[in-house]
């Protein structure tokens, strides 16, 4: 280089920077109409969704454009940020849906700001509200936040997976559940929905379980796509979400009073979906490679021993450890005794007679209708299914903490209205366990406090 002249620098040099240019152009084309005809930052943009066509509605004449356009976008967002915490403890809510929209406009790609804001508006603006109406407005823009989230990150189950829980917990659990349940096919804005489902969160008119159920469905499709991970809990925990929004339903179903073949069959459909389709996906426990399924038998895991070249014994503990932690044996039992129909009508006897002593003061249908249920219960904790354990005691009731939690209400308000408890009475061994003494104590001062001494 230092033989030459000055002249012939200039065009070595000005050969090297067309030849930069050239590669930087080719590496940095943007993509026509067609698939895969930009350059390569083009297609990786394209195969990550991270593309941006527009900013979207943020005040071109804001302070918050002006620092965009100067490369400053962190900065504007955390400046969106405090606006919006500012507006929310003014309680400007107009303002609070203003800032969190133009926040996810800067940080599309950022999930916990979906997350966040979206369970902002769901729990803590709700919260504020005074009107169990205008709560649920809330609630559903909160939804409807989320929801726009997972249309800008197709790739993360995450989202799916908290629109599932915004369904089925807040909707389905929070203290006004009653309201919002009816509220979700029933939309009180009756002059827009016309007394049905608000369709951009409930686009099928159907319950708010059933809903969850599908977008942890998504959820979980979104993971079988290639490269997809999930960082949210256990593998095996997160698979679970659609089957256990299908026994929430039954559950709900039963709670609100109606004790019908859909119950049965949610019960029944969980119980497959559980054993046939959830039990049997191999799972591989964290950190050591082992691999199994929670409805495997001895069998399946020498299969699986011997393709891995571990023993068996290895399988079966690393089964046993996550058959604990996602409570399988337990929904397993659950989803058995529930499909039956002698169940059903266990749980509609309890209802009705719960209805019957504290509602309508008839004390003697109240005894009759869980004097009955009890006796049904206890043909049904001695079904061959379930059996006694090694002790001699029903597998069902000592399984199934709920269960047996309503069998000791629907016994304590037989004491009160028969004035004592007979001599013999169904489910008598279980009410008499020491095993169960603290429970019995704990329920029977609840129940004074409920029904009055």
């Amino acid at each position: 280089m230092n033989n030459l002249t000055s002249t012939q620098r200039k065009y070595v040099y000005m050969a090297g920077i067309i030849v930069l240019m050239i590669f930087v152009i080719m590496l940095g084309q943007p993509a026509s109409s067609a698939p895969g005809s930009g350059g390569k930052v083009s297609d990786l943009r394209e195969t990550y969704d991270l593309g941006e066509a527009t900013l979207g509605n943020v005040d071109p004449a804001s302070s918050t454009m002006n620092l965009v356009l100067l490369g400053f976008r962190g900065i504007a967002a955390s400046i969106l940020w405090t606006e919006h915490e500012d507006a929310r403890m003014h309680k400007d809510w107009s303002l609070v849906q203003r800032t969190a929209d133009s926040i996810t406009l800067l940080q599309p790609h950022f999930k916990k700001v979906w997350e966040y804001q979206a369970w902002n508006l769901g729990f803590n603006v709700s919260a504020e509200c005074d009107a169990v109406e205008d709560r649920f407005y809330w609630v559903k823009q909160g939804a409807k936040y989320l929801q726009r989230g997972t249309e800008r990150n197709t790739k993360f189950p995450e989202l799916f997976f908290e629109c599932g829980r915004f369904y089925g917990q807040k909707i389905g659990r929070a203290d006004e559940k009653e309201q919002f349940r009816k509220f979700f096919v029933a939309d009180p804005d009756r002059a827009r929905w016309q007394g049905k489902a608000d369709t951009d969160v409930n686009p099928k008119n159907i319950d708010n379980y059933l809903v969850a159920r599908e977008w942890y469905q998504k959820a979980n499709k979104t993971l079988e796509l290639p490269d997809i991970e999930q960082h949210k809990m256990d593998l095996p925990l997160f698979w679970a979400y659609p089957t256990h929004s299908l026994m929430d339903y039954a559950e709900a179903r039963e709670e609100d009073g109606v004790f019908d073949a859909d119950a049965l069959k949610a019960w029944a459909d969980g119980y497959k979906e559980w054993t046939e389709e959830y039990g049997q996906r191999p799972f591989t426990a964290a950190g050591n490679g082992a691999r199994f399924t929670l409805e495997g038998d001895t069998a399946a895991l020498a299969n699986l021993a011997k393709e891995d070249r571990q023993t068996v014994e290895f399988k079966k503990e690393w089964q046993d450890r996550y058959r604990a932690e996602v409570n399988y044996n337990f929904w397993k039992t659950k989803c058995l005794a529930e499909q039956k129909e002698t169940m059903l009508a266990v749980r509609r006897d309890f209802y009705d007679g719960k209805r019957a002593f504290k509602r309508d003061g008839d004390y003697d249908k109240a005894g009759t209708l869980l004097e009955r249920a009890l006796a049904t219960l206890e043909g049904v904790a001695n079904g061959p299914e379930f059996g006694r354990n090694s002790e001699g005691k029903l597998n069902l009731m000592y399984s199934d903490g709920d269960l047996t939690e309503e069998t000791f209400k629907a016994i304590l308000i037989v004491e009160r209205v028969r004035e004592k408890l007979p001599e013999q009475f169904p489910m008598k061994e279980v009410w008499e366990d020491p095993f169960f003494a603290e429970k019995r104590t704990e329920l029977r001062e609840k129940f004074n406090r409920w029904a009055g001494n």
